[in-house]
């Protein structure tokens, strides 16, 4: 987000006459996260600028800044045999989202959750966030049990849940 985002947020903050304190307590984070919000040094997730949004009183492509594509939030909730319980996000533009809503309804079971287990893996398997790739976050042979995955949009949710059985 630009400056642009920040000076939206402390005029809006200004308004409803909240200090940073207040706005942090209403959306359940830190104020110096806020404060980093305000000086252009962070960018709030996709939910923590709907709850900022919300606080404010306003929607949220107020704050966007209009010149950052817009997002569509994957959030998977996995259950993998040795590794146990996962959660994680990928991050889609609304074109993306909408061509893979429209492969996913084409499909059958096995192939939903084997679509959803496809984009899972390559987050967790091919990613190297360690910066080793010696590390690996989930074990590649490690067995998906169960999987679910909700799009989250600015305003609105669309939930797409199918689980695999191991």
């Amino acid at each position: 987000m630009s400056n642009d985002f920040a000076s939206k947020l402390i005029s809006l903050r200004s308004e409803k006459d909240l200090t940073q304190q207040q706005l942090a307590d209403a959306i359940g984070i830190t104020p110096s996260q806020i404060s980093r919000y305000e000086s252009g040094q962070a960018k709030p997730r996709k939910t923590v600028l709907i709850k900022l949004a919300k606080a404010l009183g306003v929607e949220p492509e107020a704050l966007n800044d209009d010149s950052e594509p817009d997002d569509v939030e994957l959030m998977f909730n996995v259950n993998l045999r040795d590794f146990g319980k996962l959660r994680c996000s990928l991050h889609f533009t609304k074109a993306q989202h909408a061509k893979m809503i429209e492969q996913y309804q084409n499909l059958d079971e096995k192939g939903k959750v084997d679509l959803l287990s496809s984009f899972l893996k390559k987050a967790t398997l091919e990613s190297n966030i360690y910066g080793d790739p010696s590390i690996e976050l989930v074990p590649k042979d490690d067995e998906i049990t169960s999987i679910s995955a909700s799009f989250i949009l600015h305003d609105e949710a669309h939930t797409s849940k199918k689980t695999k059985s191991g």
